[in-house]
């Protein structure tokens, strides 16, 4: 029969890091989704007129025969997606913020894990600071407005 051994404090200690570590490069991963979402609404909004002038140009002007009110609902539709581009600017530092603090938070956490090397997880929250640092200098100087 094997006898129980109770892990010291210190080695409770040095997984617990290591587990965390990595739900903060989870987290990361998440947040800078979120960062990235303000230009990609950005983007959406112009998309959708896109389309809808391609569509227009596509059935030869046969669309506003087929719906006659076409640019009051291609309105309404940029305003959908505009209006969830306005929360991403206005809330843009939250994430941008949130970003970075779990960035930080997991190469401390990755790298004092002494038993395995994290190198792709500590790359990754490198790259994101490197990314959030380019995002918040480009929404400083009002490129994505």
């Amino acid at each position: 029969m094997q006898a129980h051994t109770t892990p010291t404090k210190n080695a409770e200690l040095k997984t617990f890091g290591r587990r965390m570590g990595k739900i903060f490069s989870n987290l990361l991963i998440f947040t800078l989704i979120l960062c990235l979402c303000a230009l990609l609404s950005f983007l959406s909004v112009v998309f959708v007129w896109l389309f809808g002038i391609v569509l227009i140009i596509l059935t030869v002007g046969t669309i506003f025969a087929m719906v006659p009110d076409y640019f009051s609902r291609l309105s309404s539709a940029s305003n959908v997606t505009s209006n969830i581009a306005e929360f991403f600017f206005d809330n843009f530092y939250i994430f941008v913020s949130l970003c970075l603090v779990c960035a930080i938070a997991s190469i401390v956490l990755l790298a004092l894990d002494k038993q395995n090397k994290h190198t792709g997880r500590i790359v990754l929250s490198s790259l994101a600071i490197v990314i959030c640092i380019i995002l918040i200098i480009i929404y400083a100087t009002g490129g994505l407005q």
